[in-house]
């Protein structure tokens, strides 16, 4: 992630990080180096998912704060044979829409997603697993709430 592409979206109020992420999806076509990937972490989370979802017979997952769904489409596309659904939450629309359209990078198709803020009440739905690691950073001062909405989410956990 380039900084001088994300500067104008990124800032502190006091400690707290604010980001305009509508503004961010919408101009940067990559904001987090998902597609890069150039240290490989995203390759990597998405390989240990695959194993724990089949390892472990997770029928449905959801991924709070997927961003514009790159390496969701990744995840949804390896454990489809497993009859795992997969889902992305996310706070911008616009990452949403970007989710729920086609990846020309890697010519995956579309996931599900849903714009959703975690810290005002779980999902609409249950899931087996959720993942929160995208937006951990950005709820810090609230991680109570939104771990508390998360497990509410997945009764399973």
């Amino acid at each position: 992630m380039a900084t001088n592409e994300t500067k104008d979206y990124v800032c502190l109020e006091g400690s707290t990080p604010h980001i305009d992420f509508d503004g961010l999806y919408r101009n940067v076509s990559d904001p987090w180096g998902a597609v890069e990937d150039s240290c490989g972490s995203y390759r990597v989370k998405c390989e240990r998912l695959c194993s724990a979802i089949v390892d472990q017979g997770i029928q449905s997952y959801a991924e709070i704060g997927c961003g514009g769904g790159h390496w969701l489409r990744h995840l949804s596309a390896a454990v489809d044979m497993h009859n795992c659904r997969v889902e992305g939450y996310d706070l911008s629309p616009v990452a949403v829409d970007l989710c729920g359209g086609q990846d020309a990078a890697v010519g995956l198709g579309a996931v599900a997603c849903s714009v959703h803020d975690i810290l005002r009440g779980p999902l609409d739905t249950t899931f087996d697993a959720i993942c929160l690691d995208g937006l951990l950073w950005y709820v810090v001062n609230d991680i109570g709430t939104a771990l508390q909405n998360a497990l509410e989410s997945a009764p399973r956990c």
